[in-house]
């Protein structure tokens, strides 16, 4: 492991520099004289209030450099070992050419000049390895059509007049995961947030965002209304033939009912008319009858 020291540091905070690869790493000056950087060693470099205005390239065997307080505003790094590094206190804009390794996974632009982020100044997908980002104390006040890859897993997004935050569906997923830690002011949770190209969702920390690319987001959520409506309709019509039927069942059963009834009453009178024994009538004599007939002699 090695760790590189600035060699004539007075000369070099006198004096604005570029870092630029070197046969050994060193510093450019503004008056075209170069400033070495000798290793010991640990893997990190520690550039802090060095008067660097432009990063021309980084060293190819570190893994840490600390860029911090200086005056940089671009950065073309080459291809490097470099996991983490500290732009903050610098003079970064969105405008900014920035051109950073590909094996970054830990990233600080904190208290820069950056005003707003689209799709179009940093390429943040282009670090695929990206597992923290700290934007504090920016003056973003947009965030349009923003990307992030999916590794990240902590956005720092404090002290910037935000006032708008814009993505895609893929974005809002990505930021939704429970493991995805975002930082942000507490003037912003449950912000109304106007959104007329898209549909206004919600982070899991309340904050109001809005889903740009609209036409997918509606498409599907009209689908799953279009489900939810079929399968309510279905279950609805199913349950009123259901009723139905069970109505003309239990008509048809009490009917039923009523008929077996009436005969098993109608077979019981009859069959209680018969339970006597049975007895022999003789027919009347003429003399019986002549006393029953009032006024017969």
């Amino acid at each position: 492991m090695r760790r590189f020291v600035v060699l004539l540091s007075t000369l070099v905070a006198a004096a604005p520099g570029t870092l630029v690869p070197c046969a050994t790493n060193c510093l450019l000056l503004s008056n075209g004289s170069t400033v070495a950087l000798l290793p010991t060693n640990d893997s990190t470099i520690d550039l802090v209030q060095q008067g660097l205005e432009r990063v021309a390239g980084l060293p190819s065997t570190v893994l840490a450099l600390n860029l911090s307080r200086n005056a940089i505003t671009a950065i073309d790094a080459s291809a490097t070992q470099l996991t983490t590094l500290d732009l903050s206190y610098n003079r970064i804009q969105g405008a900014s050419p920035i051109a950073l390794p590909t094996t970054l996974t830990t990233l600080d632009l904190s208290y820069n000049n950056m005003t707003s982020l689209d799709n179009t100044t940093f390429h943040w997908t282009q670090l695929p390895l990206l597992q923290s980002l700290n934007l504090r104390g920016n003056f973003l006040s947009r965030l349009h059509g923003v990307q992030f890859p999916p590794t990240l897993t902590r956005l720092d997004l404090t002290n910037n007049p935000l006032t708008y935050i814009g993505m895609d569906q893929a974005t809002y997923a990505a930021l939704s995961s429970p493991r995805v830690v975002i930082l942000l002011d507490r003037r912003l949770v449950g912000r109304s947030l106007e959104c007329p190209t898209g549909i206004v969702a919600r982070l899991q920390n309340s904050i109001s965002v809005c889903i740009e690319d609209a036409s997918g987001v509606v498409q599907a959520a009209a689908q799953d209304y279009m489900m939810r409506y079929l399968v309510v309709i279905s279950t609805g019509t199913f349950l009123v033939v259901m009723l139905l039927l069970y109505r003309k069942y239990r008509t048809a059963y009490l009917a039923s009912e009523d008929a077996e009834y009436l005969r098993a009453t109608c077979t019981s009178s009859i069959l209680h008319e018969d339970d006597g024994p049975t007895q022999f009538v003789g027919l009347p004599t003429p003399d019986e009858k002549r006393d029953t007939v009032p006024g017969a002699v």
